[in-house]
């Protein structure tokens, strides 16, 4: 039988193997540097070499301050935290354990029974390479696999507290929990905020990790014990280290974020399957390469420069960045790197790990966006109270005064010098009086008398005193719609929209111009309110009113509705009137909408819902089937991304192939370098570079046999007049429905004239 080494000569073994190929990586450095002292434990343990080894404890057969260490770098790179404990409870590795746990569920004896009760649920009955999740009584998540040695079942290893992204925590629950025990409700819920949400996907990786985590070291811990007890010669330690290196490759290989290592040089040596998809480069191309291989020199340096920043100050690195990823496109990305030492302590290179946000900040300024316009609606509602408060008080206010100048002027004889000064107080206190009652519509909370209204009638009323406001100089257009639903609202209300609406776009024309007045049905859809804030589907009455006058910008556009906001020269307006407008619109439950740009006219939009106890009209949503496309090619142009995402998806689900461009310039190259047939070209009329009657024309002479269908905020009517496009073209208008644009594309398509 061969004798048993010394423990020296085993230690100088391993010194040889530290000597190998895989001396510069830092976790099988790690796992190679912790093999003596294990084996120096379990020589002391196994004085008789027990072969089963039945008397030995987790703590005795790992080493903790090497797998500390490893998990520690693990966790900085991915913040996923770890424990494993002993069959004792006893606590061996813990990194990024959560405060709601530390703080308080372990620390409170009977929260703490919940917690020790998830560990027994957790650990018990366990199969080897295999894992259980849990919600324990505290409502956390927890997941368990276990650690063996042999047969024998030592400790289990743990991923601590977590949330699934895709659940809401019930705060009321935990507010419960913390009175219950006695918690600081502010500081539970805080720590409740820093628990980690992980999707299912995510949740799914980490399982597999830490369950192949914890069959390492089940593996190498019992490697270790065969090792000391049979003293098995290198060629066995070494092919030991060369599944952990496998094992650690496909490990990180399994992780869906770019990571790589790079040496002192930066060069890189390695990195996992997501790098590769990321760039579209393989290894036998990009190792032993450096920035400056594969970057252009200006990013080059700035990764350069952070590189050895790094390996300056060590530690830890995160920053944003930019990178192109394989298909050419500009990604916003986060570095987080962190500087990795031999067993002597020496620096010898970095791990980085790179995490695309672009997805993230595109979802983020979505968020600003719709919070900006809940911003917008709350302080309109805000100033509506104020508006509403000010205006009640202050014409109590004016109704003393006027009572007291009224009861004055009765009992005073007119040739009194005074009297006429009183005239004028009340005659300033009358159109005081007239600025409340704009007041008071803005807030909602002038007196109505709602009554079931034929809109085209109400308006037909009304077009000698319209002629009187706009003047002469303006052609005034009326297209009523046949067939109109009813409303409900007061007579009154609808004469003080179409007033305001008049004036605001006679002095937008300032000049010889048109205004045209539209009624119409229009059924609004769940798709159409979801990119159009402030709107809910339903049935309405739109009464259109547009004007060919000067047009605003957005930011003028943002501000119209509210009170004394007015773009007219000192003296020419109160502001009131579109705060006027907005307030009766809203008192009757309805909602607004504006189409302008600078130089090209506005159009208001005004949705009035249906009264549905009036007479059953033919409504737009008959049991007609929707025409379906068969395939035909249509060149869709919009200069809104929003509006050209929505009818993409709304004619792709119709059935046709569609080729999208933001500008008239990018039509013009898909134009020129489409392969097949365009049957259709789709465009806005107003846009940038172009409108979209000269595109029709440009197209026209490379592709004589495509037809074309204008669309536009403004109506065909408004548009038409301003000369952009020719009576009876095909045109629709914005918003459509699909069944609406469904019926247009194939009106077109088919040659029928609507």
């Amino acid at each position: 039988m061969t004798a048993k080494p010394t423990y020296e000569e085993l230690e100088q073994r391993v010194k040889e193997l530290e000597q190998t190929e895989f001396a510069r990586k830092r976790d099988l450095d790690e796992l190679r540097e912790s093999e003596p002292r294990t084996l120096k434990k379990l020589d002391d343990r196994l004085p008789n070499g027990d072969p089963d080894a039945t008397t030995l404890n987790l703590t005795d057969i790992i080493d903790i301050q090497a797998i500390q260490s490893m998990m520690d770098d693990f966790f900085n790179l991915t913040n996923i935290g770890i424990a494993i404990i002993d069959l004792h409870g006893k606590i061996l590795v813990a990194t990024g354990w959560q405060d709601i746990c530390t703080q308080f569920h372990r620390k409170h004896p009977e929260s703490c029974k919940s917690c020790l009760e998830s560990d027994l649920e957790l650990s018990n009955g366990i199969e080897p390479g295999t894992f259980r999740v849990y919600r324990c009584q505290n409502n956390m998540w927890d997941m368990a696999t276990p650690i063996t040695v042999g047969d024998k079942h030592v400790g289990n290893l743990y991923l601590g507290q977590f949330l699934f992204e895709a659940e809401t925590p019930d705060l009321e629950v935990f507010r419960s929990q913390a009175q219950k025990y006695g918690f600081n409700e502010g500081e539970y819920l805080a720590a409740l905020e820093r628990v980690p949400r992980w999707s299912h996907e995510t949740v799914d990786i980490v399982i597999t990790f830490y369950t192949k985590l914890a069959q390492m070291i089940s593996e190498l811990s019992y490697s270790n014990i065969k090792i000391a007890q049979t003293l098995k010669e290198r060629d066995k330690l070494l092919n030991s280290l060369r599944e952990s290196e496998a094992f650690l490759k496909i490990l990180i290989n399994s992780i869906p974020i770019p990571i790589f290592y790079k040496d002192r040089d930066g060069k890189y040596l390695w990195f996992n399957k997501a790098f590769e998809s990321f760039f579209g480069e393989t290894k036998e191309r990009l190792i032993g390469k450096s920035v400056f291989d594969i970057h252009p020199p200006e990013l080059a340096e700035i990764y350069h420069a952070q590189d050895a920043e790094l390996f300056n100050s060590g530690g830890l690195q995160r920053y944003d960045s930019q990178m192109k990823n394989v298909q050419g496109e500009l990604r916003d990305i986060i570095f987080n790197k962190a500087v990795y030492t031999n067993n002597q302590g020496v620096v010898t290179g970095l791990i980085g790990a790179i995490t695309d946000i672009t997805d993230r900040k595109i979802a983020e300024q979505e968020h600003e966006k719709l919070s900006a316009q809940l911003l917008q609606a709350q302080k309109m509602e805000s100033i509506g109270r104020l508006a509403g408060g000010v205006a009640h008080d202050f014409n109590n206010k004016l109704g003393v005064i006027l009572g007291f100048v009224q009861m004055i002027l009765t009992d005073m004889e007119p040739e009194n010098p005074i009297y006429e000064d009183l005239e004028e107080v009340q005659n300033a206190a009358k159109g005081a009086g007239d600025l409340t009652r704009q007041l008071l519509a803005f807030a909602r909370k002038q007196t109505i008398a709602p009554r079931e209204l034929d809109v085209n009638e109400t308006l037909e009323g009304m077009f000698k005193m319209l002629g009187r406001l706009i003047g002469e100089d303006i052609d005034l257009a009326y297209h009523p719609h046949t067939n109109l639903w009813s409303v409900k609202m007061d007579p009154v209300q609808i004469d003080q929209i179409l007033a305001n609406l008049a004036v605001n776009a006679r002095d937008a024309i300032g000049g010889v111009g048109k205004i045209t007045i539209e009624t119409k049905n229009a059924v609004l859809d769940d798709a159409y309110c979801a990119e159009h804030m402030g709107s809910v589907p339903g049935e309405f009455v739109m009464l259109t009113v547009s004007d060919n006058g000067c047009g605003m910008d957005k930011t003028t556009v943002d501000q119209i509705f509210e009170p004394f906001f007015s773009t007219k020269e000192v003296g020419k307006g109160t502001g009131l009137g579109l705060s006027t407008v907005y307030g009766i619109v809203k008192q009757n439950n309805g909602f607004i909408s504006v189409y302008s740009e600078p130089n090209e006219g506005t159009t208001f939009k005004i949705y009035m819902p249906r009264y549905q106890g009036g007479p059953s009209l033919k409504t737009l949503t008959g049991s007609e089937e929707v025409p379906k496309g068969d395939g035909e090619t249509i060149l869709l142009v919009e200069d809104d991304a929003g509006i050209l995402r929505m009818a993409r998806m709304m004619l792709e689900r119709l059935g046709y192939a569609v080729l999208t461009a933001n500008s008239p310039h990018e039509a013009m190259e898909i134009a020129g370098e489409h392969s097949g047939r365009i049957h259709l070209l789709m465009t806005d009329v107003v846009m940038p570079q172009m409108n979209g009657k000269d595109l029709a024309e440009q197209v026209m002479k490379i592709r004589p046999e495509t037809k074309t269908l204008f669309m536009s905020g403004y109506t065909a009517n408004a548009i038409a007049h301003q000369g952009i496009l020719d009576e009876g073209v095909n045109f629709i208008e914005k918003p459509f429905m699909s069944d609406s644009l469904a019926r247009k594309v194939r009106e077109v398509l088919d040659g029928v004239r609507s």
